[in-house]
């Protein structure tokens, strides 16, 4: 059973993770600020400045919470253009194939479409990659317009409340 001082606990580290999800987004627009003096880099306080830190601060966790299947992996079938062509084109050989049997047990397969036991494919390197620049786009996305999601979503929340 979980306590309130647990369910409090529970949720003060959770916001503290989305905070830290959102780390990597907020300095890479916060970049645009930076100014180089001398020896050192300084931010310059500006309102672009002060919206992007306060949307991380009180908007960034709710919202990334609110929008969590925007964060999650859903789709299985994430695959290169051009592993998807050789599939495709796998299956057209392997259907329009007739009365020339490659083996004599009948199955339908090319043993020459291959040099090796596995396609060569750059999928498994480049999918973690691309999941990645996805997330990091989305939380760019709701760092910048984050206070006025949140509006939005009072709104929504104020106009069910009352029409009840």
């Amino acid at each position: 059973m979980v306590t309130s001082m647990g369910l409090k606990q529970l949720r003060y580290w959770q916001y503290l993770k989305h905070l830290s999800y959102g780390l990597l987004a907020v300095m890479i627009l916060l970049t645009s600020n930076l100014v180089h003096r001398g020896n050192y880099w300084t931010i310059n306080p500006s309102p672009f400045t002060a919206w992007v830190v306060l949307s991380w601060i009180a908007c960034y966790p709710f919202l990334r919470q609110h929008y969590i299947r925007m964060f999650k992996k859903t789709d299985p079938d994430l695959r290169s253009f051009k592993t998807r062509a050789l599939d495709l084109h796998q299956r057209d050989l392997n259907a329009n194939h007739k009365d020339r049997r490659w083996t004599p047990n009948g199955v339908t397969a090319n043993p020459w479409s291959y040099m090796s036991d596995t396609t060569q494919s750059t999928d498994e390197i480049l999918n973690p990659i691309y999941i990645f620049v996805v997330h990091l786009w989305y939380s760019l996305l709701l760092l910048v317009f984050g206070p006025i999601l949140m509006v939005g979503q009072g709104i929504k929340w104020m106009v069910k409340a009352f029409s009840h």
